[in-house]
């Protein structure tokens, strides 16, 4: 919950062994992404991160590419984590596939320049 909401403490106790653990990730997604890839060679040293707010619902987006063939997504609705994905994680993955296609487009790279 402390990664899923920029900002929030949560501080858990334990009366009995008088002991405490508090739980507070300034970059929110982002601090999630890095410590996801804290073990990988990451592609770029920041993760791309994106908060947005429209007519009232808000969309928060980190992601950072690392040199591994598996992919690894987390996705949530309202602080659930949705496993299965849903319309919002194809919705997603779709407009980012059309921006990448847009800027190859534009730029003018060619698949078959780019093999290898």
């Amino acid at each position: 919950m402390a990664y899923l909401n920029k900002g929030l403490e949560i501080s858990l106790i334990d009366v009995n062994d008088d002991k405490e653990q508090t739980f507070y990730f300034e970059g929110g997604l982002a601090s999630f992404v890095r410590h996801m890839n804290h073990n990988r060679v990451v592609l770029h040293k920041q993760p791309i991160y994106i908060s947005k707010t429209n007519n009232g619902i808000g969309v928060d987006v980190a992601l950072q590419y690392n040199d591994g063939f598996s992919e690894s997504i987390f996705s949530f609705a309202n602080c659930v984590n949705t496993m299965d994905g849903g319309t919002h994680l194809t919705g997603f993955r779709s407009a980012l596939t059309r921006v990448y296609n847009d800027y190859a487009h534009k730029n003018k790279f060619s698949r078959k320049k780019m093999q290898i």
